[in-house]
Formats: C-alpha cells, structure tokens, sequence
C-alpha cells in the first residue's frame, strides 16, 4: 500500500479517507469554528476603537511585525512584510499624512493597496497585501488584509510611525525640558471704549461671545463699533490709537500667561495686522489713483505733443516758403531796377519797367507781411512746443515716481496681506498638536503645526560633539489639573551614531542613548519655550535627534527623520 501524506485542517489529521468524508469532515470544522467565535463575540463586549491618547505604530524590521501602543499599553500587533533587496524600506520616524480605503500603486501597475497610510511622498505606506513572512515588498510595509483595516481603524492622521530593525517601546518620562500646557485663565474680555481719546479706558468684564462670531471678540477686544468695523480702512491717527490699545490688550495686572490671554493677544494681533493692511490698501489705492492720473496726463500731453509738433512743422514750412518768395522778388526787383536804369524816360520800355517795377514792390511788400506773419506763428508754435515738452517731462517725472510710490504700496499691501493669511492660519491651527523637532547637526528647534512651518529658532546643546540619539517623546494625557502634561518617550536606533556604554550584561557592554541624558544637555531660550509653550497640548510631540530634518520633510508632512 503506498503512503499517503497526512492532510491537516484546523488542527485534524486525515491520513486515509475518501474525499465525501473528507469534504463533510471540514465542514463540520468550519461551522464548529465559526459557531465558537460568534460565541466569544457574543459573550465579549466590543472594544471601542478610539480613544483620546495618541496613537504610536513601531515597525520592527528584524522580526517582521507592527505594534501600535496608545500610550504605553500595546493594542495591536501583526506581522508584517517589508521591503526586500533592492528597495530597503527606510527606518526612522514618520507620521501618517494620508489616509486611503482604496488606493492604488502609482509607481507599480496600479497595484492595489487597500487601507492605504501614506508616511512618505516618495511612496513609503503601510497597506494590505501579501505578507509571506519575509520581505518582499517595493519599500512598503505590508500588512494582512484584515489586520491592515484593523489598524487603519485605531490610527487617526498624524499618528507617529517608528520605524527600526528593533523594538523599542514607549516608557512614560518627566522631565523640565517637556512643556506643560498654560492653564486655561479667565475667559473674558475687557472691553475698551470707541475711539475717542488719548488712551484706551477700560470697561467692565464682559463675557466671551462665542467662537461663531470672531469679528465681535475683536471688536470687543479693541473698542471698535461695527458702524466703525464697518466704515473702511482706519486714519492713520487711529492706527497710532490702536496700537496703543494693542500693547495692554491681554496683559492685564497680575494676571499670570494663560491660554485665555494667549487667545486675546494673538486675536489683538491679528487685528493690529489687519489695521495695518487697511491702511497699506488705502495707500495702495491712492498711488494707483495717482500714477493712472499721471500716466493719463502723459498720455493727453504727448499727444498734444505730437500735434504740437505738427502745427510748428508747417508753421516752419510756411515760413521757409514765404522766405523764397522775399528773396526772389527781390532778386527781380533788384533786376527791374539795373535794366531800368539803363534806360531814359523817352524809351518805350521805361515804361513797361516801371509797371513791372510798381507790381514787384507791391509783391514784395506782401510777401514781407506774409513772412513776418510766419515768422510769428513759428515763435508762437515753438513756444507753445517748449512749454508742452516742459510740462510733459514733468508730468513723466511725477508718472515716474508715482510708479515707485505704486510699487512701494503694492508690496507693503502684498506684506501686509500675507502675514493677515499666516497669522489667521496660525491661530485656525491652534487647536492641532504642534511638533517640534530639536536637532544637534543644525543647533536649531523647528516647530511644525498641521503639516506647516510654524516658526524655527536657535537652541544650544552642550558637547555638542558627543551623539544625543534619536528621542521620541509624546504627551498622551493631561492631568487632573488641567495643564500638566504625561509624556511618553521612545528612543529609536541609529546605527550612524555609536551609543554609549550604560552597562554590562552577561558580560557584554549594553550601549544605548538615555533619553534623560540627551535632555539635560538641550537649552532652549526662555522666549521660545514660552512660545512653543503656547502651542503645545495632548498629540503633541518633541524628538531629539542627531540629524535635521530630512528631505522627506516638506509640505504636507510632519518631521520625517530617517536614520538610515
């Protein structure tokens, strides 16, 4: 009898049966299995797939497998298949900037990529696929179809991706370095009076209208009426005025920083921008009214110009014509006058010359008249040519410099209007975590908030020769008062650096980078962490790193440092 090879389904072994036994035989497995975990779903209660603590997704490259922790408490885990030789998939830290049920592949026959997490825009994601338990991949991460729409579920955008050929773990942390949030303050404004005085005087409290009018918080803020909102760009005198009001707006007597008062400055600032730009319009405006004047006046002056220029011209030529008819009848009169010498009264001709003679006086004296008559229209038409090409240069000259005024104004509206634009963007992003990124190869702090530069500003690390590593730290929840934040950190390897020596283990050295030590050696400007400061609250997230930013960091994306 020959030997057959054992079949198995679900744990049974089939060595000799006939195909109906076997077929009725995995049936019964099948509805036994699916009745057992209808069962469990039953008995088990459904866990909620959200939650307020940011979510952390660690690829481990070496053992093939994903892990995502809310917090420090790991909440999903699955194998994976990552990129195989010849397209590496990158390590480092990432964030999720896209997400996607249905996408496909741009770079590879629209290959399909089901629940789709972008963390690159060179082509770097996490999405369903095949995941033969070995890297196989273009430089994706792959996930099984069920377990990648698990993940897609539990991850929001932004969610921080770590990516290394090990398994590093979040620990929570407490350290100086880390921000708080500002405590929340008193949610009222002062109310200023209407511009009517030399300084701004101060009402009663009043309550905070809510966010769906903005425009009357400001105008609460600064003393501006609607009549006043509505009435058009304001005098200079009452810029001046409100500049004034903008410096005490916010800062009230005792009153420590507070998120309420951050609020009320940064609404002030926006409208002392916004008084700013009024004004540059209202520049802007007269200089264009000014130079299309001047450009008009130009224009009727040249054309002037060149029928000016027309009527001297024949004027001119009148005058030279008139010139040659003097001189001839001269030059006949002066003949008449030889030949009549040369004859006497009793000669026939006498007569007939003196006749000719009368006529060509007479011809000459016309013609006198007719030339002095040209030569005056041709003074006349020079002049009034002189004084246009005078007027006309005059009036370029002004054209000219009402262009530059033109120019100026432009540009100073243009300013004016772009940073109206950064700082309500600023303020609409208040509400999204803020980023920032401390790094020792440029000696600088980045701040990024919704996939935007915020604002970057020298910082000092001591020794700034020795590595710090590379630190991921997030805050994941607010205490109970209110403005204290946990943070959570993560060290991720990087094999460019050489840690150093914490220990020994069976008698090997343990290298790794201490996320405390690489914080005390960070300084930071008071002004900019009262800044970031500002900003910062839960999905926040602070990494220290070695390198900058990469170039994977652009727009759209949060840090991307990539340690390999």
């Amino acid at each position: 009898m020959r030997y057959r090879q054992p079949e198995t389904v679900s744990g049974f072994q089939f060595r000799s049966c006939k195909p109906i036994a076997l077929i009725a035989a995995c049936a019964a497995v099948l509805v036994a299995a699916a009745f057992t975990e209808t069962a469990l779903a039953a008995k088990k209660p459904k866990r909620a797939l959200s939650s307020s603590e940011p979510m952390t997704v660690v690829v481990d490259l070496g053992r093939q497998r994903a892990v995502a922790y809310r917090g420090t408490k790991p909440v999903f885990s699955s194998r994976i298949s990552s990129g195989k030789r010849g397209h590496r998939t990158p390590t480092g830290v990432f964030s999720i900037i896209q997400k996607r049920r249905k996408h496909f592949s741009n770079l590879y026959n629209d290959a399909p990529m089901p629940n789709m997490q972008r963390l690159t825009w060179s082509g770097i994601a996490l999405h369903g696929g095949p995941v033969p338990n070995y890297p196989a991949s273009h430089g994706c991460v792959r996930l099984p179809y069920r377990n990648a729409r698990r993940l897609f579920n539990l991850t929001r955008m932004n969610a921080r991706v770590v990516v290394a050929y090990s398994s590093p773990r979040p620990t929570l942390i407490s350290h100086e370095l880390l921000w708080n949030r500002l405590p929340a303050g008193d949610d009222t404004i002062e109310e200023l009076t209407p511009i009517d005085g030399d300084a701004p005087t101060v009402a009663p409290s009043v309550s905070r209208p809510s966010k769906t009018g903005p425009q009357n918080v400001v105008n609460a803020v600064l003393g501006v009426s609607e009549a006043q909102a509505a009435g058009g760009p304001l005098t200079e005198g009452q810029i001046r005025l409100h500049s004034r009001r903008l410096a005490v707006v916010g800062d009230r007597d005792g009153e420590p920083r507070t998120r309420a008062s951050v609020e009320r400055r940064e609404l002030a600032r926006i409208e002392g921008l916004k008084m700013v730009q009024d004004g540059a319009r209202q520049r802007h405006r007269l200089a264009k009214a000014l130079l299309d004047a001047r450009v008009a006046k130009s224009r009727q002056l040249s054309a002037d110009l060149r029928g000016a220029r027309k009527v001297h011209a024949r004027a001119t030529r009148h005058l030279n014509r008139w010139n040659k008819r003097t001189a001839r009848a001269t030059r006949k009169l002066n003949i008449f006058l030889v030949a009549r010498v040369s004859t006497t009264p009793d000669d026939p001709a006498f007569q007939r010359l003196a006749n000719e003679e009368a006529m060509l006086e007479d011809r000459l004296t016309d013609a006198d008249t007719e030339q002095e008559f040209a030569v005056a229209t041709e003074a006349q038409t020079g002049h009034v040519l002189s004084v246009i090409e005078a007027k006309l240069g005059e009036v370029r000259a002004q054209a000219k410099q009402a262009a530059s005024s033109y120019r100026a104004a432009k540009v100073a509206y243009t300013k004016s209007s772009r940073a109206v634009a950064a700082a309500e963007k600023a303020f609409d992003l208040r509400e999204r975590p803020v980023h920032v990124l401390i790094s020792r190869q440029t000696q600088k702090l980045y701040v990024r908030q919704g996939y935007q530069p915020i604002f970057e500003a020298d910082i000092e690390v001591v020794d700034p020769e020795t590595p710090l590593g590379t630190h991921v730290m997030s805050a994941v929840g607010e205490a109970e008062d209110g403005h204290s934040l946990r943070w959570t950190a993560m060290s991720v390897p990087d094999r460019r650096f050489k840690a150093p020596v914490v220990g020994k283990r069976k008698g090997r050295e343990v290298r790794r980078f201490e996320t405390r030590a690489a914080l005390d050696r960070v300084m930071i400007p008071s002004k900019v962490r009262e800044r970031v400061e500002e900003l910062v609250k839960v999905g926040s997230s602070v990494i220290v790193s070695d390198r900058g930013p990469s170039h994977e960091t652009g727009k759209g994306t949060d840090f991307v440092i990539l340690t390999r």
